[in-house]
């Protein structure tokens, strides 16, 4: 008897949502690789440029934030605008290999019990990496590149499938979190649900790294503060204020490093880290 393959999702079950700030030079080359005829919402988080006139041209939903409302808050309004079953949350710097899109219909018709898909990213080097731990969980994956699909607790935001009933379920990313670790508090609620998260091994894209966002003053005191708080919000959160107060102990260890005394740049970084943990604390 011949076998047939699963039925395949198709394109009209995938909605497209990226976060901008700044990145109306990054943008345009996700949506180059993207299939012809995807839904791709852009929800912009920065200042005007030009990109609202390139996503108008080319019948792009496009919504323009008053304020920098943070990544989390984005998703969730391109989640809003969205109405297919599965929504795809991808980094401007992303670019999908040709067979990409494929990857991730076929994963999701050979694993039904899903409610999220992750791929393999590429660095522009070529190097494969992948999440391989998180912030709430005990698991650690192996750094070989996976032979097979991997069921996980934790998948990277950098391009996140999740099904819109479990999105909607957990009410979405937490708003409270502005940068950084929301792909993991997310992923950790998902996984309470009756269903699972799956790391891909054959889909792959490429994640450019560094570029998809310009016009931040002091760009890494930025990127360290909110690293420092996000993550102990996220502790807090799930493990309790004990596990918060640790996150302390160890950022001010880290500043009182000599190496960091003695070094402007990495004494100006980390002070902003510990700076982002203590208003983490404050307002928890």
């Amino acid at each position: 008897m011949e076998m047939t393959e699963p039925n395949l999702p198709t394109l009209r079950d995938v909605t497209f949502i990226t976060v901008a700030y700044g990145s109306v030079t990054v943008l345009p080359g996700l949506w180059e690789t993207l299939p012809i005829g995807s839904r791709l919402i852009i929800i912009d988080n920065g200042p005007a440029d030009d990109l609202e006139a390139w996503a108008s041209v080319r019948n792009i939903v496009y919504k323009k934030m008053h304020t920098n409302v943070g990544f989390g808050s984005a998703c969730n309004e391109g989640a809003k605008l969205a109405k297919s079953e599965w929504l795809f949350f991808v980094n401007p710097d992303v670019r999908l290999f040709e067979d990409s899109f494929d990857q991730f219909m076929r994963g999701i018709s050979l694993h039904p019990q899903a409610l999220g898909f992750g791929p393999v990213l590429v660095n522009s080097a070529g190097e494969q990496h992948f999440k391989r731990h998180g912030r709430l969980s005990n698991v650690r994956i192996s750094n070989n590149a996976p032979k097979g699909d991997l069921i996980v607790p934790f998948l990277s935001g950098a391009a996140l499938v999740i099904k819109r009933s479990a999105f909607e379920t957990v009410n979405g990313f937490d708003p409270k979190i502005f940068l950084y670790f929301e792909d993991d508090d997310l992923c950790h609620r998902i996984s309470q649900l009756p269903g699972t998260l799956v790391l891909l091994a054959e889909c792959q894209v490429t994640q450019l790294g560094g570029k998809a966002s310009s016009g931040i003053d002091d760009l890494d005191k930025f990127k360290e503060f909110h690293y420092g708080k996000s993550e102990t919000q996220v502790l807090a959160k799930h493990l309790g204020r004990n596990r918060a107060l640790l996150n302390l102990l160890i950022s001010a260890i880290k500043l009182l490093n000599p190496r960091t005394i003695v070094n402007r740049q990495r004494r100006t970084v980390r002070l902003a880290r510990l700076s982002g943990v203590t208003t983490a604390l404050r307002d928890n």
